[in-house]
């Protein structure tokens, strides 16, 4: 388990924003990671925008435990997440996160799985939950200090964003650390964000969406995420 404290900005210029990054922190990691976003708590009918707390409810975690051998709490989280990470590393991911000045503070519990397991795992979801969101995220990733910069690009959002995020088990140091590195970024042209990429996608994709339903969304996502698993 970590406690992962995070920052989120809308960039107003990705070149410029990119340059001064280069600038001030120097050489980047370039990652490719597809996302599912997975729930159990609506039914499949629901129209997606409908789709405003999701939750996947602890008799879930408990299967996918068992089939990852994962060490985490049975509990309610608010949804499990598979990621694959430039296509050759297979990420599990229970989540719940909040908002606290608006800085969001999440708890996580982060796996590394083989790619059958993770196939296992998104069989068995495919069965007894839906897809409620995903993206294909690029991103360019900076380290400075304990402090993970990333700035992305997405293929369902027009805009890109920089995250900065710092993980460990003090909350105390880890929200003093993030903001000290924010005075870094006084200068950039970049505007804060608190609406997760969930919601953010609803609202610039509203026109797709409400003529869609959790069922029909989730089998879109499924035969993307499928691309991956061959």
């Amino acid at each position: 388990m970590s406690l992962e404290i995070e920052k989120k900005f809308l960039v107003g210029n990705f070149e410029e924003a990119y340059k001064n990054l280069t600038n001030d922190f120097g050489k980047h990691v370039y990652k490719l990671k597809p996302g599912f976003w997975w729930c159990n708590n609506y039914e499949s009918s629901e129209n997606m925008l409908n789709i405003q707390e999701p939750k996947l409810s602890k008799n879930e975690v408990s299967a996918i435990k068992d089939i990852g051998e994962f060490t985490l709490p049975i509990q309610n989280y608010q949804y499990i997440r598979l990621r694959v990470l430039n296509q050759k590393k297979y990420i599990v991911t229970f989540k719940i996160k909040s908002l606290v000045n608006n800085i969001e503070q999440n708890i996580e519990y982060e796996f590394e799985v083989e790619k059958d397991i993770f196939k296992r795992i998104a069989l068995y979801l495919i069965e007894t939950a839906f897809i409620f969101y995903y993206n294909i995220k690029e991103t360019w990733e900076f380290n400075f200090d304990d402090i993970k910069i990333e700035i992305s690009k997405f293929n369902d959002l027009k805009d890109s964003y920089i995250e900065i995020e710092t993980l460990g088990d003090n909350e105390e140091e880890l929200f003093s650390k993030l903001n000290k590195s924010l005075k870094k970024f006084f200068n950039y042209s970049i505007k804060e964000e608190t609406k997760s990429y969930a919601k953010l996608s609803s609202i610039e994709n509203m026109k797709t969406l409400k003529r869609l339903k959790l069922s029909q969304y989730s089998r879109e996502g499924y035969r993307c995420l499928q691309k991956y698993l061959v």
